[in-house]
């Protein structure tokens, strides 16, 4: 059985709801005619602050809870939901009131677990701390090869290059404010310029950013490689040949990060995918020549027919 925290004046009937996919808790609790208030959530906080319970509390709201990640206790869209992977966000015990936040929404293959509160009362906004991003399933495609050195755009719609994007941006969108494309397969073969702390430090810092600290555990996150300006310098850091798959242009970040951006122009977008093509085409028919060469080998050791 999960724990329940003893009520309080504050806490005048309510439910634990998982909102919907990228919703906020805000959106998640009025869509069921209940509100998410602040100080609910905190004096029921302790009803999730444990991997046990937040097992229970998710089971029952038809999800699962398989896997968990204890490093974001305290960050503004926790506790949440990966559905896709079964892994949950627990919640940091004894939590400040101000680290939980009703407004934070999530990506859009996360559901927030959510206190919606029965009576009326003003929601407190609160400074979100940075959402973890998804890892998405790696594949097999090849990225294409890096050229060097790396491009650094400059000016709306000039030659492609490197680009920060606008805070809470996908790539698509801020590579489209500047008139130009963001390319998974563009962005992949210039993956190599920046899977580095200096080559990342370099690049940024040429944007007018700047990288002091790194994370290297989201490398293959949708939207990463990516900036945290006002968290002294944090940059998250690109894995070096992750998956085609892994790129994303239209993953969205917190509005307190900014993407780091390989836009090109539309003839650029397609001779990167005619070139990734045209690699993945070679690798497969080098494949099926080695099983060719190997099931003639094979052949050519069976005794002759008597």
């Amino acid at each position: 059985p999960v724990p329940v925290a003893t009520p309080t004046p504050q806490v005048a009937g309510g439910r634990w709801s998982l909102a919907a996919f990228g919703q906020s808790c805000e959106q998640g609790c009025t869509g069921q005619g209940l509100r998410c208030k602040q100080e609910d959530f905190h004096v029921r906080n302790a009803e999730v602050d444990s991997m046990d319970e937040m097992a229970a509390i998710v089971k029952g709201l038809g999800a699962t809870c398989s896997q968990y990640n204890n490093n974001w206790g305290s960050a503004g869209d926790v506790p949440a939901v990966l559905v896709s992977q079964g892994l949950c966000f627990v919640s940091g015990g004894l939590r400040s009131i101000d680290s939980l936040s009703c407004a934070t929404g999530v990506s859009s293959d996360k559901k927030r677990l959510c206190w919606c509160s029965g009576s009326a009362g003003a929601l407190a906004p609160t400074t979100s701390a940075p959402v973890p991003a998804p890892t998405l399933a790696p594949t097999t495609s090849a990225p294409v090869p890096a050229p060097a050195p790396p491009l650094i755009g400059s000016g709306s719609g000039s030659s492609s290059g490197w680009r920060l994007a606008g805070r809470g941006q996908s790539c698509e969108k801020g590579c489209a404010g500047q008139g130009l494309v963001c390319s998974a397969a563009a962005s992949s073969g210039r993956n190599g310029e920046i899977d580095s702390r200096s080559e990342m430090t370099a690049v940024v810092g040429a944007l007018g950013g700047a990288c002091k600290w790194f994370i290297d555990d989201w490398g293959e996150a949708g939207d990463v490689p990516v900036t945290m300006p006002d968290n002294n310098g944090l940059c998250f850091l690109t894995r070096a040949s992750r998956p085609l798959a892994s790129l994303s242009c239209a993953a969205t970040t917190g509005a307190d990060k900014q993407r780091l951006c390989f836009c090109t122009d539309a003839a650029g977008a397609a001779a990167a995918a005619s070139s990734l093509a045209q690699v993945a085409t070679a690798a497969s028919t080098s494949q099926d020549r080695r099983r060719r060469r190997s099931l003639t080998a094979t052949s050519s050791l069976l005794p002759d027919a008597a």
